[in-house]
């Protein structure tokens, strides 16, 4: 493999290469993980959004681990004190060894859970050690208000920054999935205009993760469309034969019987719950392209849903 990476038939990827500028790795470390780790209420943003916030919850919890540093210091000695600061500045850089050696750079979530769980356990054994002298009742409140911010946080993340997002792509999907009409030759034409990173319907997102987009890729709105045409029509044999998918990042050029334009998801981050009907566009008589539908009222689209229920 080295000998085709070296011949320039492969071009080696950053995740397989190992990391040669280490003061820069370090100075990565320090500035985009290291506070990700820290702030375990506020999650990052790719435009600062809540910017505040984040590195306010950072910073509470760097101050926690150095008020437990400086009370062991102060209780055990120097000794004590400096294996405490050795192993608060060592084991959460172990934890994410594998990403300081390889010459990615890419501080995403799900490669700090060691380091997060790591600085977690030095906070909570901070915290114990700085309200010993504190009353039963007052260190149960202050460990019930942590889980309780804990638990909604988490919560809040998982579902409007990733369950949220998904479904809003699925739902526009899945209404032009429903327009599309069977038939025999020539089969009909489907487009999927793919997203940018910027048409998210999250007004928060940090990388591919929170708020991210799966649609905006060269196989995933394929995927999408046929898992909703089997869903729709279980039964129908050699369904994926039956019609014909592309999709791009530009409007198409051409005839098509349904268009779904992915990129009116930003219509969900301005509240326009009908940005589902947007999204598709027909053409089954213009020789010229495809033509936009008009959005049902609000009145209409909550008609139609009453209608589907009743049909349920």
């Amino acid at each position: 493999m080295s000998a085709l990476y070296a011949a320039g038939i492969f071009e080696k990827s950053e995740r397989v290469a190992i990391e040669t500028q280490w003061g820069g790795k370090l100075l990565w470390y320090a500035r985009e993980v290291l506070p990700n780790a820290l702030s375990v209420f506020v999650l990052n943003d790719d435009h600062w959004r809540g910017r505040a916030q984040y590195l306010i919850g950072a910073a509470l919890l760097a101050l926690l681990l150095s008020g437990g540093a400086a009370l062991e210091w102060r209780r055990h000695g120097r000794a004590r004190g400096l294996l405490w600061l050795t192993a608060l500045a060592g084991l959460p850089l172990f934890a994410v060894s594998v990403s300081m050696i390889a010459a990615e750079r890419y501080a995403t979530y799900r490669t700090i859970f060691a380091m997060t769980a790591v600085l977690v356990c030095f906070a909570v054994a901070s915290a114990d050690a700085l309200t010993a002298n504190w009353s039963k009742a007052r260190r149960t409140a202050l460990a019930a208000s942590a889980f309780l911010g804990a638990l909604l946080t988490a919560q809040y993340h998982a579902y409007a920054l990733l369950a949220l997002p998904q479904g809003h792509e699925w739902r526009l999907v899945m209404n032009g999935a429903e327009r599309v009409q069977l038939r025999g030759l020539p089969p009909p034409r489907i487009f999927i205009v793919a997203p940018d990173p910027a048409d998210s319907s999250t007004a928060r997102i940090y990388h591919d993760e929170f708020g991210s987009l799966s649609s905006n890729s060269d196989w995933v709105p394929k995927e999408m469309f046929k898992r909703a045409m089997r869903d729709l029509h279980p039964t129908t044999p050699h369904l994926d034969s039956r019609y014909a998918f592309a999709s791009g990042d530009a409007w198409p050029k051409g005839r098509f019987d349904v268009v779904v334009d992915m990129r009116r998801l930003r219509l969900f981050r301005a509240g326009d719950q009908s940005a589902g009907y947007l999204a598709i566009a027909r053409s089954p008589d213009s020789p010229s392209g495809a033509r936009a539908e008009s959005p049902p009222s609000p009145r209409a689209a909550t008609a139609r849903a009453g209608r589907s229920s009743s049909a349920t």
